[in-house]
């Protein structure tokens, strides 16, 4: 009979140990959860910041060591993101607001003449 109480005593002790380790997990996880969510607001808000402020890869025209000075065929080796670009026919042109917008606007049509040939 001592043998059996001990037993019990054993396993009951087992259980509390059990049933604490349980409670720290559930813990840990509702502090996960709420990390992920607020992670997760804080990227949404992110994601619409920068769909509202929707970048061309032209924009790189607007850094001070290109804005306002005359395009040349190092700044066009160093901008070019690809082959299929035009912007090594604007050497010698000085890069303006107007300039990277006619860029914008050109790459815009490129994609619909893409999009329509598919």
């Amino acid at each position: 009979k001592q043998w059996y109480q001990r037993r019990v005593a054993i396993t009951a002790g087992r259980v509390r140990s059990i049933e604490e380790e349980l409670a720290e997990a559930r813990t840990d996880i509702t502090s996960s959860e709420e990390l992920l969510n607020r992670v997760t607001l804080s990227l949404n808000e992110t994601l619409e910041e920068l769909e509202e402020e929707r970048r061309s890869r032209w924009d790189v025209l607007f850094a001070e060591e290109y804005f306002h000075k005359e395009l040349t065929e190092g700044m066009v080796e160093e901008i070019t993101l690809s082959e299929d670009t035009q912007l090594g026919l604007f050497v010698g042109v000085n890069i303006t607001e107007d300039m990277i917008d006619y860029l914008k606007r050109y790459q815009e049509e490129e994609l619909v003449c893409i999009n329509t040939r598919i």
